[in-house]
């Protein structure tokens, strides 16, 4: 069995190296996406291939919106996918002989600059691009993370024609649904069991300090991977985890005792999960 771990984290008002320094020595992941990359590459790279001596994270690839893949797959073992979209970075990862994996990077627009009807829009685009990638390089085994800037429950996510995201690993196994003659392939939103406080995890990934009407949940799952039916063999859901701890030693915290964010010049949580292939 290959295992294969991925970290998400949008540190747009973070630009440390050294904690996302820490935070990857501290999980060792095989897949690294960054949304609003502020750091240069170069150091990036260097900062993090300093942790042992196997130097062994390659950088992948970065788009407009600066959403940043790396990885630890070789460069003969991975292709970048041209994209029409801005909103998202896809690669074809060859795993194993056997294995190959379709990551797509994602930073949708902001709920500062878009109304829910323009994301629910984008998303509907976005979506479609996603399938026809697909259909193009014969590969379903998808997984979509990143910022969404939308919670799991919003139409941009569940909609057949959005992203199609159910919350139901169950339902997500039937791998489509049938809509007025129209096949669309589910993704399985596994963030859904993290919202409020029966986890032990935050209750979100991103938090609106002054809530207001528009922002009316304080904590928002803005930050999440979606996986296709093809996936869900792999995917183990009790090490899907919203981190709040860092370095080696774990004594660094990104949370507050009150389960407030922490802010260290960020306002968001990061992602980690594994596939078993």
């Amino acid at each position: 069995m290959i295992h294969k771990k991925f970290i998400f984290w949008n540190i747009g008002k973070l630009c440390s190296l050294s904690i996302l320094t820490e935070l990857i020595e501290y999980t060792n992941p095989d897949f690294i996406v960054i949304a609003e990359n502020c750091l240069p590459i170069n150091d990036l790279l260097f900062s993090i291939n300093s942790i042992d001596e196997k130097k062994q994270y390659h950088f992948c690839s970065k788009n407009i919106r600066n959403i940043l893949i790396i990885s630890k797959i070789s460069y003969t073992n991975f292709k970048i996918i041209k994209s029409q979209s801005i909103y998202i970075l896809p690669i074809k990862f060859k795993i194993s002989d056997s294995n190959e994996l379709l990551l797509i990077g994602v930073h949708l627009p902001s709920k500062i600059r878009t109304d829910a009807d323009e994301q629910y829009f984008i998303s509907r685009e976005v979506a479609k691009e996603i399938k026809d990638i697909e259909i193009n390089n014969n590969l379903d085994k998808t997984v979509l993370l990143g910022d969404f800037n939308m919670n799991p429950f919003e139409n941009g996510i569940v909609s057949v024609d959005g992203f199609n995201g159910v919350m139901s690993y169950n339902i997500a196994r039937k791998n489509k649904k049938r809509f007025r003659g129209i096949d669309y392939k589910y993704f399985y939103n596994p963030m859904w069991g993290h919202f409020g406080d029966i986890s032990n995890s935050p209750s979100g990934t991103f938090l609106f300090r002054n809530s207001d009407y528009k922002n009316k949940y304080y904590w928002n799952m803005f930050d999440q991977v979606l996986i296709r039916p093809s996936l869900l063999p792999y995917f183990d859901i009790n090490f899907l985890h919203i981190l709040t701890k860092y370095g080696v030693t774990l004594h660094k915290k990104l949370l507050k005792n009150d389960r407030s964010l922490r802010i260290l010049e960020n306002d968001h949580l990061p992602l980690f999960f594994l596939l078993n292939f």
